[in-house]
């Protein structure tokens, strides 16, 4: 038995209908439209998948050790040129200890404090001489 023997001989021996004009149309929107369709589904699953990944698991970012490569590559809104302003003005004043304190870097204003909450760390360093430099520019400017 073959596929052809299911369909009934009404159907079988009738001639073909050429499309019109209007059915034509149609069937081109109607295609359009599964293909605008289409994307919109895979762009919501991409989107789906990636905000699954960043906030399940958010890689913590140990602000007073990383390096400016490991700050541009995990925090977000944060690239190469805010990255060296973080670590300089580490190395120039010492160790984070809040929001505060890393808000004063040029750049990162609240928006990028916000994208990054569950990924920063304050964890100190552990060298004392950052602790001694942030304590000797406090003394200095209240002389001041």
């Amino acid at each position: 038995m073959f596929v052809v023997d299911l369909i009934p001989s009404s159907i079988r021996n009738s001639k073909p209908c050429h499309p019109t004009p209007k059915t034509e149309f149609a069937n081109f929107w109607l295609a359009g439209l599964c293909i605008v369709l289409a994307q919109f589904s895979c762009s919501l699953q991409a989107a789906e998948v990636q905000s699954n990944a960043t906030t399940e698991h958010p890689e913590i970012v140990y602000l007073n050790t990383a390096t400016a490569q490991e700050l541009k590559e995990r925090l977000i809104g944060v690239g190469q040129h805010r990255a060296e302003a973080i670590v300089a003005y580490r190395e120039r004043v010492g160790d984070f200890r809040n929001d505060d304190e890393l808000s004063q870097v040029k750049g990162i204003g609240p928006h990028v404090l916000t994208a990054n909450k569950a990924r920063i760390s304050y964890a100190p360093s552990g060298r004392p001489a950052a602790a001694n430099s942030r304590a000797a520019t406090h003394r200095s400017t209240e002389k001041n």
